[in-house]
């Protein structure tokens, strides 16, 4: 018979073995760096600073601004040509192209009067007939005229007569225009009816014709033709000191001026008289040009220098009778001619352009 089995006793849970607390790793003493010494961790490229846990803090503002794309000195390098660029086609666009044309000329033009002897050396009386009417080449790069004269040298003489009959006579109408400009505008009523009324009587006649009506009085020459062109230019000039003299007499300060006893000679010639000038540089610049081209005219009739005398109307007028034989003999002149009037008018006019956008 076999023995009983003793029960077995139920089993009850334990409790859970608890692990074991990470150890540290030890680190050498040699190995250990003070912690002021350590650097803080770069940004990078985005600005990010990477923290010890894994985690993203932004960077400093300086030290975001301090980080520099690898690319942008490069993309610096590759942008400064098209700024130059830019600031190239800003300063042709404000250039004024008029007067980067005009001023050369009327710069050469005014040497070839000062020091003519600077843009050649030969003679403008000096002629050999055996090169009479002589093409342009490269020992007269103008040609010869009938006499075998070099033909630029008279133009560039030329030049000293033209312009010093030119400016004469625009001295000679402003001070005539201001002696009848002003005088009219401080007139009494009376006089200033009799002074318009001449003024106008002078205007209904071309300044030209006004020239020749007082050489047939004069005579020729050049000192003649001064004064003849700046009577015939005297209307214009009056009419415009008379306007700009009226506004200034009527305006407050002059009255002001009225009231602290001043003299009338003395707010004339303080406060008037600058003012009336002030349009006159314009005037005076524009009408150069139609000076000069009125002392050509008349000496082209015979009315101003006498041969042999290079001025350029003369030199058209001796040529014209070879036109077909030696057309350079007058062409050249008539370019000289062209080029400082047309220089002279477009210098006028945008000096008028610039006195209008002040007055704005």
């Amino acid at each position: 018979m076999t023995a009983p089995v003793a029960p077995v006793a139920p089993v009850t849970p334990t409790a859970p073995v608890a692990s074991a607390a990470p150890v540290a790793p030890v680190i050498p003493a040699e190995t250990v760096v003070p912690a002021a010494s350590v650097a803080p961790a770069a940004p990078d490229v985005t600005g990010v600073v990477p923290t010890p846990d894994g985690a993203a803090r932004p960077a400093p503002v300086g030290a975001q601004t301090a980080v520099k794309s690898p690319g942008r000195a490069s993309t610096k390098l590759r942008s400064a040509p098209a700024k130059a660029s830019r600031l190239l086609g800003a300063w042709l666009a404000r250039l004024q192209w008029d007067l980067v044309f005009a001023l050369p000329i009327l710069a050469v033009v005014a040497l070839a009067a000062i020091a003519p002897g600077l843009l050649t050396s030969a003679d403008p009386l000096d002629g050999n007939p055996r090169e009479s009417h002589l093409a342009p080449s490269w020992e007269h790069p103008a040609g010869t005229d009938l006499l075998g004269r070099d033909v630029l040298t008279r133009v560039i003489y030329g030049a000293r007569y033209s312009v010093a009959i030119g400016l004469g006579a625009s001295v000679v109408a402003v001070l005539l225009g201001l002696v009848v400009g002003l005088g009219s505008a401080v007139a009494p009523r009376w006089l200033q009816q009799v002074s318009d009324r001449l003024i106008d009587v002078l205007a209904a006649f071309p300044g030209l014709l006004l020239a020749m009506f007082l050489i047939t009085f004069t005579g020729r020459g050049p000192d003649n033709l001064v004064l003849a062109l700046g009577f015939g230019s005297l209307p214009a000039y009056a009419r415009l000191i008379k306007a700009n003299a009226s506004v200034t007499l009527q305006s407050g300060y002059v009255e002001q001026a009225k009231t602290f006893g001043l003299s009338k000679a003395r707010i004339v010639l303080r406060h008037v008289l600058p003012n009336a000038l002030g349009a006159l540089p314009i005037m005076v610049t524009i009408g150069l040009g139609g000076a000069i081209i009125g002392s050509s005219a008349l000496s082209f009739l015979g009315l101003g220098p006498q041969p042999p005398a290079a001025e350029w109307g003369l030199l058209l007028a001796e040529s014209r009778a070879y036109l077909r034989q030696a057309w350079w003999s007058a062409i050249y002149p008539g370019i000289a001619l062209t080029a400082v009037v047309v220089a002279s008018t477009v210098l006028g006019q945008s000096l008028q352009r610039r006195y209008e956008r002040r007055d704005r």
